[in-house]
């Protein structure tokens, strides 16, 4: 029986942990006041502070424990480089929204993340880990953002890709699937986050 999310509430959540896990992505964990049921793909809407009306999405990265999830936050202008912040105690966050992600058993599963899209895939990698066969393709512009690789369990294989070329093969995913990964028809189940052009 597949898990069933939680209906999205408005929390208030303490800061853990917010830390520098990249050259530009935060890792920030959050302990919600009770028990939240949020399933891999899904996301909340952060409040940046006062002079920002509009919230921003941050998906789950993984989960800690049912009250305990972290996110991994790029830091792209002045909203969430005020995330960067270590005295930063609470954070206000609408959450869980989003459908998420259909779960598999028994499965040959393959995983594509470009850029930071990449961060759901680690909560979904390890939800799959165990009861299927996981590999991973990760792409990213500048070889410093290949990051995180450690935090996915028990892949059956990773290949990694960078338009600058010094980790990895250069150039994008696109550019390479479905050449680069022989028997790649023989995959059950595929799971795509990105950009949308690599998407489609």
């Amino acid at each position: 029986m597949e898990k069933q999310a939680a209906d999205p509430q408005l929390l208030q959540a303490r800061v853990l942990k917010n830390t520098f896990c990249g050259p530009d992505v935060l890792e920030m964990v959050l302990e919600f006041p009770a028990p939240v049921s949020a399933l891999p793909g899904q996301y909340g809407m952060f409040e940046t502070g006062r002079e920002f009306l509009l919230r921003r999405a941050f998906s789950v990265g993984y989960r800690i424990d049912e009250k305990t999830y972290a996110f991994f936050i790029k830091i792209r202008g002045k909203a969430t480089a005020g995330m960067a912040v270590s005295s930063l105690e609470t954070m206000n966050v609408f959450f869980p929204l989003g459908k998420g992600f259909p779960a598999v058993n028994g499965r040959r599963v393959l995983l594509i993340g470009g850029g930071c899209g990449v961060f759901p895939l680690i909560y979904l990698a390890k939800e799959l880990a165990g009861d299927n066969r996981v590999t991973l393709l990760y792409g990213v512009n500048r070889d410093q953002d290949l990051i995180l690789l450690d935090r996915f369990p028990g892949l059956a294989g990773v290949h990694l890709y960078s338009e600058q070329g010094e980790s990895g093969k250069k150039g994008r995913v696109t550019d390479f699937f479905p050449e680069s990964l022989p028997g790649v028809e023989r995959f059950d189940r595929y799971y795509v986050c990105g950009p949308k052009p690599m998407a489609r």
